[in-house]
């Protein structure tokens, strides 16, 4: 045979080519959503409404001048204010500039994420939660959006990484030390961090106490005195910042649900607020027959939540309990629980479907889970890939949500 002959029959190796995904299969994905992120923040798209109402507070402002409310009834937390302005009063007020705080907190969410689904997931169910959060729409686009949403979901990771190493490392005085600072730090970044925090400390204080280490809990006490200054603080810049006319409350009120239905219309608009959650933030429900396709994220939430509870109490605590706390805020309508403003509960949402899918694997084998989870990923990758790939101007509801609203008037 020639030369020629035997290069043609000459087998390819491409198994080396792909070794490094298969044998790092988390760092991957943290790559591809890296990449999904910085191609949608190198789009440079036009401001949307809220954007550009948010620029005027922040550009030829003072870094520290919050002596006027806020103007067009908008609201950030004051550290990510400063931020924004300091990098302004350097950089300028163009877009990417503007958008470079928000780009990063995104990024930065990526290896936080891997963090905490390694310490409470077992392998594949980890590499799911991994895939659903760099693969969710809104974690692409609220990376290059200037509002503090990825902030919010970026403070929330560091809250549950620091309390999670204090619960796995008992004891151990430096975690107990990065979950404080992390957590006095958050009111000043994050808004809904309060929820976190507060559900975080509590679990932290009763494993301390049933453990009978009196130390930690007079840190973690510390810790939440600090916590609550700073929540009190933050608090009150919020209601100067805002003003008595503000015209907030009206617009949310939707998302202010009736703890105690008391009529036919308090319980379908319940249910709907809470259904909504798996449409705005965690896009899980395509736009086609949506009250068929929202059984199975359900589902697979129901089977997550009783499995975590029974197989790891903690960290179901850590995940679940900020959600119940936004949720009683939003009855006694101190804080919406709707869309981009309870994106910082998203991960533990990921967290409760990955497990759901795990679960089922543990019961029914691997080939099943491979099955589930294409399916649970199929839509949030499109839309995700639809999002980073394509300039257009975002469209938005009533409720100026990313995605077309499917279970809220």
């Amino acid at each position: 045979m020639s030369r020629s002959g035997s290069v043609l029959t000459r087998q390819v190796r491409l198994e080396p080519l792909f070794r490094p995904i298969l044998d790092h299969p988390m760092e991957t994905i943290a790559i591809v959503g890296a990449v999904l992120r910085v191609l949608l923040y190198a789009q440079d798209r036009s401001l949307w409404m809220d954007e550009g109402s948010l620029r005027g507070n922040i550009v030829d402002k003072g870094v520290f001048d919050f002596s006027e409310q806020l103007q067009s009834d908008q609201l950030a937390p004051v550290g990510f204010m400063i931020v924004e302005r300091a990098i302004a009063a350097v950089l300028g007020g163009r877009r990417l500039v503007l958008r470079i705080l928000p780009l990063a907190c995104g990024l930065v969410s990526l290896p936080l994420l891997r963090a905490l689904a390694l310490k409470w997931l077992p392998g594949p169910a980890a590499i799911l939660a991994m895939a659903l959060f760099a693969f969710s729409a809104d974690m692409v686009y609220y990376s290059s959006e200037l509002k503090p949403y990825a902030g919010d979901v970026t403070v929330s990771l560091a809250i549950l990484v620091t309390a999670s190493n204090c619960l796995l490392r008992p004891g151990d005085r430096r975690a107990i030390l990065a979950f404080g600072l992390v957590a006095v730090a958050s009111p000043w970044f994050s808004f809904p961090s309060v929820f976190v925090v507060a559900s975080s400390g509590a679990v932290l204080v009763l494993d301390s106490i049933r453990a009978r280490d009196w130390t930690a809990v007079r840190w973690l006490a510390a810790v939440a005195v600090t916590w609550g200054l700073g929540v009190a603080g933050s608090w009150l810049y919020a209601k100067v910042m805002l003003g008595s006319t503000t015209g907030m409350y009206v617009f949310w009120d939707f998302a202010f649900p009736p703890l105690l239905p008391a009529s036919p219309g308090d319980f379908k608009r319940l249910v709907g607020l809470l259904l909504e959650v798996l449409v705005n933030p965690l896009d899980l429900v395509p736009p086609a027959l949506p009250a068929t396709f929202v059984v199975f994220p359900l589902g697979l939430l129901a089977i997550g939540t009783l499995s975590l509870a029974r197989r790891e109490p903690g960290a179901f605590a850590l995940v679940s309990l900020p959600v119940a706390l936004a949720f009683l805020a939003a009855g006694l309508r101190s804080y919406p629980f709707h869309g981009r403003l309870i994106l910082a509960l998203v991960p533990g949402f990921y967290l409760l479907l990955a497990e759901g899918v795990g679960a089922i694997g543990r019961r029914f084998g691997r080939r099943g889970v491979w099955i589930i989870a294409a399916a649970l990923l199929v839509h949030p990758i499109v839309s995700s890939l639809v999002e980073a790939s394509r300039n257009h101007t975002r469209e938005f509801n009533r409720h100026g949500d990313l995605h077309r609203n499917r279970f809220l008037e």
